[in-house]
């Protein structure tokens, strides 16, 4: 989780892949990549071992732009892109560069808010698709996914309400359920995840403590 892989200013984060002995639990360094984002926060592995999503949070540090509105010189704030990385295994363990990265929407400069800044990914139950959680612009994506495909399916977005900021998801086990944290308002969030197409249904929110007035946010 950096900006700067390897001491190179803006070269993103890494992703590295590790080689287990069995026998004694060591383990050998095999490769890094680029993870293609800033900061990455979240690795998931597909069912078949083929694949590895990495959700790159991204910055929310300005970055400063300044450009010409009707001839009127006016600052504009960047940030760091939110992404999801896909990349593919090599039989011996190590990984292949990033073959697709998806990027989140981005906010118009000009516009006050954070960035998008994606926080998780995984996959649902059957494998077929990956969600992912925008902690930075309120909204989960969902890819519709193939562990022999070297790029995601083009991705459904699906706002939740201003100021949650979804981090986290987990899957039910064997109901067609996830479930979201949401870092800035301590709750958790429920949906219905349609397998067929892919849709999210918002179902149900809880809070996760009793009713607290000061700051708190859920992790």
């Amino acid at each position: 989780e950096a900006p700067n892989l390897d001491g190179k200013a803006g070269a993103g984060g890494g992703v590295h892949a590790f080689a287990i002995d069995r026998a004694d639990g060591s383990l050998t360094h095999l490769d890094a990549q680029p993870s293609m984002g800033v900061n990455p926060c979240f690795m998931v592995i597909d069912k078949t071992g083929q694949r590895v999503l990495v959700a790159n949070h991204g910055d929310f540090v300005k970055a400063v732009r300044v450009v010409k509105r009707n001839g009127i010189p006016t600052i504009e704030n960047l940030t760091d892109d939110g992404t999801v990385s896909l990349f593919a295994v090599k039989p011996d363990g190590s990984l292949e560069p990033a073959c697709d990265v998806s990027v989140f929407e981005r906010r118009p400069p000009a516009e006050p808010g954070p960035g998008a800044a994606a926080h998780s990914v995984n996959f649902d139950n059957t494998g077929h698709w990956a969600v992912a959680c925008d902690v930075g612009a309120d909204h989960i994506y969902v890819y519709s996914f193939d562990p022999t495909s070297r790029t995601l399916g083009a991705a459904k977005a699906f706002p939740t309400p201003p100021g949650r900021a979804p981090r986290h998801s987990a899957f039910h086990p064997r109901r067609p359920y996830f479930f979201i944290t949401n870092e800035r308002e301590s709750i958790l969030s429920s949906f219905h995840f349609d397998s067929k197409t892919g849709d999210v249904t918002p179902i149900h929110t809880a809070p996760t403590i009793a009713a607290y007035r000061a700051r708190n946010t859920g992790r």
